[in-house]
């Protein structure tokens, strides 16, 4: 059973072939399967913080991030939902507003205890970059603007 939000919007949640979740928010009835058709991928590294000893703050450095898509052709574009020529990042052929977790994040939920290494001036242990990256799109319209 997908939960009622306000305003008569109603989220789904399913998984993604390589293990991530997918939220969709709907205001009328839908069904979401979800069915993602794509060959699983394995996750990303996560990132790491190091410290600057200029300021005395905390920087993060995602290097992993490099091979990810970067401005493909409108027809290839991975926000849009899915065709049969094109599977992308929406397993579905429409949505209203969708949320899924980055492909590739800067930022990842960490494994077992997290926490932030002492700071000892410049010879401070690099740190792993924690938290959740998120994708939202507000419409299935690839040329539809906010204006």
């Amino acid at each position: 059973m997908s939960p009622k939000l306000g305003a008569d919007v109603t989220r789904t949640d399913r998984p993604l072939s390589d293990g991530r979740t997918i939220r969709y928010y709907d205001t009328r009835e839908q069904v979401r399967a979800a069915n993602d058709k794509r060959e699983k991928a394995d996750q990303p590294g996560i990132g790491e913080l190091r410290l600057d000893p200029l300021v005395n703050e905390w920087v993060v450095m995602a290097a992993h991030r490099q091979g990810r898509v970067f401005l493909p052709p409108k027809e290839l574009c991975p926000l849009c939902p899915s065709t049969g020529e094109n599977l992308t990042e929406v397993p579905e052929n429409d949505y209203e507003v969708v949320v899924f977790d980055n492909k590739n994040p800067s930022l990842r939920l960490p494994e077992g205890d997290w926490a932030l290494p002492d700071i000892v001036g410049p010879d401070t242990d690099k740190g792993t970059a924690a938290g959740k990256c998120e994708v939202i799109c507000f419409t299935a319209d690839h040329g539809q603007s906010f204006k």
